[in-house]
């Protein structure tokens, strides 16, 4: 996420315990006392409040991974789910799973994270619940964490509907540590292998275009002082889809540059619906007072009124901007047919393209994100094969929408996808692209699929 705007002052003080008191003196939510710091994981008893089916209906889980740059926003979009909708009955559930920093930027201590859920109480408050609380050192951006946490709640709270926000930093289908150090993977100095980078975390390295260290990551990050070496754990798409262990109806990124078609791909059969960006997102991401309202007031789930609400909020905003778009990954069949065919018979005429003459959603020189369809427009496919790309796109996204302008960016088209575009490789000839090259062909679920990169 980006912290080019700022609406909302963020609340001061973010040791564990004092942020969610601050919110019990801001929306009157309780805070149990075993919400405390702590080196082990802890649990509490809890309550049982299973429906006579024996099964919840819908459980809506926040997941903010927080222990990064974004902390204090974060944070903000917490303080505004409790202030919003919270359900009445013990029907619905909302959960939150949060990990930040003790302060702005501040990595070297250490915080517990903690799985909480935000309900109301037989007097009608608004209660927050601690499940667990887990150890300081637990990275919340490891597939491991999130398989964890995500199991409890599955095993806890066996529902109808499962549905997943996650807030961090991301930066689409990338190789993890890639979009800020491409260098790093690209100079012959990798000296082990991509296995041996999936369970280590790699050194943070900020943007030097970006004060302030506004970097993007793959999926999530936890930066962490380790020695001397300031150091980001972080997920690759691969891994975070392969961690969630159950079927989820939505899942909605409050992420930077997760737009792709690549990340849709990855995540079929995981979740049904899919919301994204296929630029940055300005820091205030989703509108939270009314993301429960929609997601557990109705009978069911409202991802695309979720969209709605959040493009409104910047619709009218002349020096940020938005783009959002939701896909039905179940739909996704005719769009991989389609590509596949076409990017066989223009493979030449995509290598050979200009990437300035394409739509492109990245800033500075990360040129990893172009829109799909002006890719093959570029290249060249005829009106009758523009028809057949149009409505495999129409099939599958159910919603989208973009200002004229994403802060720098100015859009003459729109298509709701960004994809890789492989004639970076032969147009930036100063740059090595091995290694992404690569790693496209062999981890990209959508490239195995569709064959855009041999």
């Amino acid at each position: 996420m980006l912290r080019e705007k700022v609406r909302k002052s963020p609340i001061a003080g973010f040791i564990p315990g004092v942020w969610l008191i601050t919110a019990l003196l801001l929306f009157s939510c309780s805070i149990p006392e075993d919400f405390q710091t702590s080196s082990s994981r802890t649990e509490s008893s809890g309550h049982t409040d299973f429906t006579a089916s024996g099964k919840y209906g819908k459980v809506m889980i926040l997941y903010s991974a927080g222990f990064n740059s974004l902390s204090q926003y974060l944070q903000d979009d917490i303080d505004e789910l409790i202030e919003g909708f919270v359900p009445k009955t013990s029907h619905d559930v909302m959960l939150v799973y949060s990990r930040k920093t003790p302060g702005y930027l501040k990595y070297t201590t250490e915080t517990p994270s903690v799985l909480f859920r935000i309900k109301k109480n037989p007097e009608g408050e608004t209660v927050c619940d601690t499940l667990v609380t887990y150890p300081d050192d637990q990275k919340s951006s490891k597939a491991e964490t999130m398989n964890e946490v995500l199991t409890y709640i599955r095993d806890r709270f066996p529902a109808e509907s499962y549905g997943m926000i996650f807030s961090s930093h991301a930066s689409g289908w990338l190789p993890k540590g890639y979009y800020n150090s491409p260098e790093r993977f690209e100079s012959g100095t990798m000296t082990y292998s991509r296995a041996f980078y999936r369970s280590r975390p790699l050194p943070y390295v900020p943007l030097p275009e970006e004060p302030g260290m506004r970097a993007v990551k793959s999926v999530g990050q936890d930066v962490a002082v380790e020695g001397t070496a300031t150091v980001s754990y972080e997920m690759t798409m691969k891994e975070f889809a392969e961690a969630i262990p159950m079927h989820l109806d939505y899942l909605l990124f409050d992420a930077c540059l997760m737009g792709c078609v690549e990340v849709a791909y990855e995540l079929r059969g995981v979740a049904d619906l899919v919301a994204f960006s296929p630029t940055e997102v300005l820091a205030e991401g989703f509108d939270y007072t009314k993301i429960a309202s929609r997601l557990l007031g109705g009978s069911e789930p409202d991802p695309k009124a979720v969209c709605i609400d959040f493009f409104s909020q910047y619709e009218n905003d002349t020096t940020g901007g938005a783009t959002i778009t939701l896909v039905d990954t179940r739909k996704m069949d005719s769009l991989v047919s389609v590509c596949k065919n076409l990017f066989e018979k223009y493979r030449s005429a995509i290598i050979a393209l200009t990437p300035s003459s394409v739509q492109g959603y990245y800033r500075f020189s990360r040129y990893y994100f172009f829109d799909l369809e002006d890719i093959l427009l570029q290249a060249g496919i005829t009106e009758t094969e523009k028809s057949t790309l149009e409505n495999a796109l129409s099939e599958c996204i159910v919603y989208k929408n973009s200002t004229q302008v994403f802060i720098s960016i100015y859009f003459r088209t729109y298509s709701g996808l960004s994809m890789f575009l492989p004639s970076i490789m032969t147009t930036y000839t100063t740059k090595n692209f091995t290694y992404l090259k690569n790693y496209y062909m062999s981890e990209v679920g959508w490239n195995s699929a569709t064959e855009l990169v041999r």
